[in-house]
């Protein structure tokens, strides 16, 4: 079975580029009891998630220490206006400005967010493994993509561990390929947006949004095999929808 993280995108409220809109840090706080009530112990974040707020929230949250916290560089949020910085001392800041804000000293793994071709081209992967990893605050060092292309250019990435990859369900249903392709590299599939944004459960009613979860889950299992999904729930009502899933993922569909 996969590893089930819980991703935190709009959890703290919808960053539109310019401010946050929809905060509530009390809901995220009971999203995430409820997330951990659910057995649920690994996250996924970014520094752009409500601008920062999605990390401070998790940090703030009092999860236990064991807790595992993925976090994403590449956007600079320390600015009047957030930019993208794909340089190794810019993805450096981001990383420890995360770990300021999770009030952390490590993260489980730190993903590049969603570079281009142009900058998959560029990286110098060995630098930012040793920065980051091997005397760094991450214990792993993954990206995280939108295309085919990009995928393509991270099977050769010259690093001396499997890379964690994560890539949107809607591209490996167009691209069946892409998944074996990563797993004959050596590189760790992580499914993410299992729904796209979610459009598909409008005005579902609840037993319905749960079956759509359980097919959806167990189909990407089965099509991808994939070390971890994230699932992105946003309430403890919607939270609670995925426990049948959680069930079965953690060995505990009968109790």
């Amino acid at each position: 079975m996969p590893h089930i993280a819980l991703g935190t995108m709009r959890m703290s409220g919808h960053f539109d580029g310019l401010m946050v809109l929809n905060r509530d840090a009390v809901g995220a706080s009971r999203l995430l009891d409820a997330a951990r009530h659910l057995g649920v112990d690994l996250f996924d974040t970014a520094p752009v998630y409500a601008r920062g707020q999605a990390e401070w929230d998790l940090g703030r949250s009092g999860g236990p220490a064991a807790s595992r916290v993925w976090t994403k560089v590449g956007v600079d949020i320390g600015g009047v206006l957030p930019r993208l910085d794909y340089s190794v001392p810019g993805m450096l800041a981001t990383l420890q400005g995360s770990c300021r804000r999770l009030r952390r000293t490590s993260v489980e793994c730190v993903f590049v967010h969603n570079p281009t071709a142009e900058v998959l081209r560029s990286l110098d992967w060995r630098q930012l493994y040793e920065l980051m990893v091997v005397n760094g605050p991450a214990d792993a060092l993954g990206a995280s993509v939108l295309t085919g292309e990009e995928v393509e250019l991270l099977l050769d990435v010259p690093v001396p561990v499997p890379m964690p990859v994560m890539v949107e369900a809607a591209l490996l249903d167009r691209r069946r390929g892409l998944a074996v392709r990563l797993a004959n590299a050596g590189h760790r599939l992580i499914v993410r947006s299992l729904f796209s944004g979610g459009a598909a459960f409008d005005g579902l009613p609840p037993e319905r949004r749960i079956r759509l979860i359980g097919e959806a889950f167990h189909a990407t299992v089965s099509r991808y095999d994939p070390w971890a999904v994230v699932i992105a729930p946003r309430t403890p009502q919607q939270m609670a929808e995925y426990s049948a899933v959680l069930r079965y993922a953690t060995g505990k569909a009968t109790q």
